[in-house]
């Protein structure tokens, strides 16, 4: 990725680089919550929760490359830490890219850097049937001049850590046409009861658990934009992107491990056959790392376009980087795992990649590929594909 314009932003990037040399806790693998944890502290620590907020607002104002790389080196400390962080990213750079006039927003983002708040998201309901434009949670006005809404989660993921939350609901107060609104719930206006916790497969360092949340908040923490438009231009490429730099971060983990056993095994005709089918390997990763930059320059030179067929064709782009970035994972993992052998295939030990074999495959599945390939199938005589 290319340099960063401002060499101060360097220190935050470099801490990210540090993080493994600051956590005292031990992970273990299919426990991964404790250490998961630790990896936040520390995040929270070097002040990375808040790196996207603008100088005016007290932070530094990091651009995306620099975010992407900050995300990548979290990744290859803990993909659980860093899936965390990605979904935080795509929440806060909803705050700062959106509303930037507004005394609320502006006041949310200067406590995002002092006390590196955690934001979670909450767009997903059930009633809708997984549709995220579609919401039967309300909002009431309250006689305090505050408004009101209940909205029934089906998961929320790192609830209990967040400062604050962004909520989805319909806005039919103006007795027009109902909209659908974002709203910026800070933790302390929120009441909730929490239902079953998903046990997951894989990133179990990450609780993701059913909510009923009852929010009771000042109206101007309604975002002005309305949620389609937050969500096609900020919220889901900017996740998408940073999804990708987990995966790479993964795949890096893989690849380290699986040079690390080459290297112990010393020279040989079958060290020579692994050593060429692992460059094959670093090739994929490359040309992971390749797409990621791509979709970043692209998305910052894009910015907020009104243009419909170029915002469609990135629209495009951003499902495809998730879909393309999710398989280059899962076949490097798995031909890590089948040149490394049974000591990759060990639950535990320096070169067992069992959290990091069933971490891939969480993947394709967040959001499900199928889904957005089926979405894309849709656009796709509308999008070019050109140099």
């Amino acid at each position: 990725m290319k340099p960063d314009a401002n060499p101060s932003f360097e220190k935050f990037i470099e801490a990210s680089r540090n993080l493994g040399k600051l956590i005292s806790v031990e992970n273990v693998s299919g426990n991964e919550k404790p250490y998961t944890n630790a990896v936040l502290d520390a995040i929270r620590n070097e002040g990375l929760m808040s790196v996207v907020v603008p100088p005016s607002m007290g932070g530094p104002g990091l651009d995306l490359h620099s975010i992407a790389k900050i995300n990548f080196n979290i990744a290859r400390v803990s993909a659980s830490a860093a899936l965390i962080y990605a979904m935080h990213m795509s929440q806060a750079y909803c705050i700062v890219q959106h509303d930037n006039q507004s005394a609320f927003f502006d006041d949310l983002q200067k406590r995002m850097v002092r006390d590196q708040l955690l934001i979670g998201s909450a767009t997903s309901e059930k009633g809708v049937g997984g549709d995220i434009f579609g919401s039967v949670c309300e909002i009431a006005p309250s006689a305090d001049g505050r408004i009101l809404l209940k909205k029934d989660c089906p998961i929320i993921s790192y609830f209990e850590l967040c400062g604050a939350v962004l909520i989805t609901a319909m806005d039919k107060r103006s007795g027009g046409k109902p909209k659908q609104v974002l709203i910026a719930a800070e933790s302390k206006d929120i009441e909730f009861t929490q239902g079953p916790e998903m046990q997951l497969t894989g990133l179990r360092g990450i609780v993701n658990r059913a909510y009923e949340l009852n929010v009771r908040c000042d109206p101007e923490a309604i975002f002005s934009e309305g949620f389609v438009k937050i969500q096609r231009d900020t919220m889901t490429p900017v996740v998408n992107i940073l999804w990708a730099t987990v995966w790479s971060g993964i795949a890096w983990q893989a690849i380290d491990r699986l040079k690390r056993a080459v290297a112990k095994e010393g020279k040989s005709d079958a060290t020579s056959i692994v050593a060429f089918r692992m460059s094959a390997l670093i090739d994929k990763h490359y040309v992971m790392n390749a797409i990621i930059r791509d979709s970043i320059n692209e998305y910052q030179k894009l910015g907020r376009s009104q243009d419909i067929v170029k915002g469609m064709s990135f629209s495009a782009r951003s499902a495809r980087l998730k879909v393309v970035g999710a398989d280059l994972l899962n076949d490097i993992v798995r031909g890590a795992l089948d040149l490394i052998g049974m000591r990759g295939y060990a639950l535990d030990g320096s070169y067992s990649l069992s959290e990091l074999v069933r971490d891939a495959l969480s993947a394709p599945l967040m959001v499900s590929n199928l889904r957005l390939t089926l979405r894309n199938s849709k656009i796709e005589r509308y999008v070019d594909e050109v140099l």
